[in-house]
């Protein structure tokens, strides 16, 4: 278990926050692009990480303990998009989780596939 002061708490979770904005913001700059052909699953890639970054931080932010990202028999692994998306988007309604699981199908399809 690993326990952090809330100093040494709040930067992990604002680093989490910068890393957040600029993959957010990398996946404006590459959507942009329209002479990049790889620009919509790098789209989807940053903006999922984004997305998974920030729900991290509100995690850890609503806990006060950064525990609540690792898994509990892997503490060396932290759990991804789907599992923070679980734990803070209860409703099946949610728009916002219907979006980012959207967006999340499209990424885990470039990922393993070629997209038309």
């Amino acid at each position: 278990m690993i326990f952090i002061k809330t100093d040494e708490l709040n930067k992990y979770i604002n680093a989490l926050l910068n890393k957040s904005e600029e993959a957010y913001l990398m996946s404006i700059e590459i959507i942009n692009k329209p002479t990049i052909n790889y620009r919509t699953e790098g789209f989807c890639f940053f903006i999922c990480n984004a997305w998974e970054l920030l729900l991290k931080a509100f995690l850890i932010n609503k806990a006060k303990n950064i525990n609540v990202i690792n898994y509990k028999d892997d503490s060396n692994r932290t759990i991804g998009l789907d599992e923070c998306v679980e734990k803070i988007f209860t409703s099946t309604t949610d728009k916002t989780k219907n979006n980012i699981s959207f967006i999340r199908n499209i990424r885990n399809k470039a990922t393993h596939l070629i997209l038309p």
